[in-house]
């Protein structure tokens, strides 16, 4: 017994936490729903299909990681030891941190009942041209026959894909980090700000642009109500509960944009249209208020600034855009007159 207190000390001292900064996002996530329960929230136990959902929202993006750490593993004892961390430790935790973070989405009409809706509501009113404009161009994308609703997740979904697969190619083992270890504060830290100033969405004010985003939304709502009405969780609720701020949608494409950086520059600039594209549809939708975009970036910054302290880089990457070719004459870096 006392040598199992021992071990278990010696995990959480503060030197092993800063060589491995995905066990405190573990430990966030851990109490904050422990914290939960004691104050006698209902839990939602883990149902095949939330699970499901969230292997194919969050978890199958990684797929592509996860088999090339795990060729590495076999193959390379340079960097078995990275590539053993990122499969059994950084994968695992953004999956405990997801399942919590819908937890804590789910809580949010009862741990704080006061909705802010109609004050995020009134201040979209007074940019009434913007809401306007979002909607209008939402439509006017709907008459080439793209379901916007179904794109609205699909592209956030292969976001995922496309930016774990191009870190994982070309970023350094500590870069992979710290772009999933970013995801799982996004998680974390969102779950916890739905709390603060809750809001469930434009919708319940305003028709969005498609009415099958619509149909969704009577839904969520009609359950929202169900919920705080009796803290009976509904069934199939797990993965519907509605919440506007902050954007998490945006949060998550400002955060892999500024990632981006660290491989391409003119890279992380192709993407900066799909950001564009996710805060038009989301008022266009009617799923957030316009004062949900920026506190989304901010949530993305606040996830930039801790995943670059708490796991700083140190290893040398793959240069993808040199300035120069290597020994070019210095004739040829003077402009032609």
């Amino acid at each position: 017994m006392l040598t199992s207190i021992r071990r278990f000390a010696a995990v959480c001292r503060w030197q092993r936490l800063r060589r491995y900064p995905e066990l405190g996002l573990l430990a966030f996530s851990l109490s904050v729903v422990l914290v939960g329960r004691a104050f006698g929230l209902p839990l939602s136990p883990p149902d095949l299909r939330a699970g499901e959902a969230i292997l194919h929202d969050y978890l199958l993006p990684l797929s592509i990681t996860a088999m090339v750490h795990l060729v590495l593993l076999i193959r390379s004892r340079v960097r078995r030891g990275s590539s053993g961390v990122i499969l059994a430790l950084s994968i695992p935790t953004l999956f405990v941190v997801t399942y919590c973070h819908f937890q804590c989405k789910l809580w949010m009409p009862l741990v704080n009942p006061h909705r802010f809706d109609g004050v995020y509501y009134s201040i979209g009113h007074s940019v009434a041209g913007v809401v306007t404009l979002c909607v209008w161009l939402t439509r006017l994308m709907m008459r080439t026959g793209v379901s916007i609703s179904a794109a609205y997740d699909g592209w956030f979904i292969a976001l995922f894909f496309v930016c774990f697969g191009l870190h994982t190619l070309y970023d350094t083992t500590t870069g992979q980090r710290q772009v999933i270890l970013g995801v799982g504060w996004i998680l974390a830290l969102g779950g916890i700000c739905y709390w603060i100033a809750p809001a469930v969405g434009p919708f319940i004010f305003r028709h969005g642009a498609s009415s099958n985003a619509s149909f969704i939304q009577r839904y969520m709502w009609r359950n929202f109500n169900l919920l705080a009405d009796t803290r009976r969780i509904p069934p199939g609720y797990f993965l519907a509960p509605p919440a506007a701020m902050p954007s998490l949608h945006i949060a998550h494409a400002a955060f892999f944009i500024w990632m981006l950086r660290r491989i391409s520059r003119r890279l992380s600039y192709l993407f900066m249209p799909l950001l564009l594209w996710f805060m038009i549809t989301s008022v266009g939708l009617a799923w957030h208020y316009v004062v949900d975009i920026p506190a989304g970036l901010l949530l993305a910054a606040v996830a930039v600034l801790l995943v670059t302290r708490m796991l700083p880089d140190q290893e040398p990457r793959k240069e993808t855009e040199p300035l120069f070719a290597e020994h070019a004459p210095v004739k040829d870096l003077v402009p032609a007159e």
